[in-house]
């Protein structure tokens, strides 16, 4: 039986004590989200795909791509379709090796093979950075060959650089001539800036 003054220094040690707080509900889950979002930004891909609507599409797989999440063999190979329209070969190449590597389809295979056997790899600089000039001997008659010479051809003209796949063929890179071959290595060049070019703003 517990005495008066012990009943009354239990009742004001309780007192004392403050309550207990209920438990914070828990916080979304980021990685729930995460997945909430590649659903969403993977159907958008596949609808711009349907539509031909390159640049939604190639936006849409770069928002893809920075979520950080594993994408499917159908995001692969979307991307791999709007890369080639925006003539982004490079990406194009990573993008199947990708998709390859998922499901070994023949679309993409053969796809991967048409490139090795049509493009070559180059490493144009120019010293200082400067925008300069890359000009083709023949224009390719394959559209995404072109387009891949045109977006080459712009990058060089802004920045004065381009590494990555050239189609094969005959080029000048400010007066500097070179030729891309499919299976064999590189072509790496360091030119100085084509006369009258300005420096490019860093």
């Amino acid at each position: 039986m517990l005495t008066r003054p012990l009943l009354v220094a239990l009742i004001t040690v309780a007192l004392a004590e403050p309550p207990l707080e209920p438990d914070a509900p828990a916080g979304p889950d980021p990685t729930a989200i995460r997945q909430a979002e590649y659903i969403r930004l993977s159907d958008e891909l596949a609808r711009y795909f349907q539509r031909q609507t390159w640049a939604g599409a190639q936006r849409t797989f770069g928002e893809l791509e920075a979520l950080g999440v594993p994408l499917d063999f159908e995001d692969y190979l979307a991307g791999a379709h709007a890369a080639r329209q925006l003539g982004e070969m490079n990406q194009v190449y990573d993008r199947l090796t990708q998709a390859a590597r998922l499901q070994p389809d023949r679309e993409v295979v053969d796809w991967l093979w048409s490139i090795d056997q049509s493009y070559g790899q180059v490493a144009l600089r120019t010293e200082p950075a400067r925008g300069n000039s890359l000009d083709v001997s023949a224009m390719p008659f394959a559209p995404d060959q072109r387009s891949c010479v045109e977006t080459a051809r712009g990058r060089v003209a802004e920045t004065g650089a381009y590494v990555g796949l050239l189609p094969a063929g005959e080029y000048v890179f400010g007066e500097q001539a070179f030729t891309v071959a499919p299976g064999q290595v590189p072509v790496e060049l360091t030119v100085a800036p084509t006369k009258g070019r300005k420096p490019r703003d860093r």
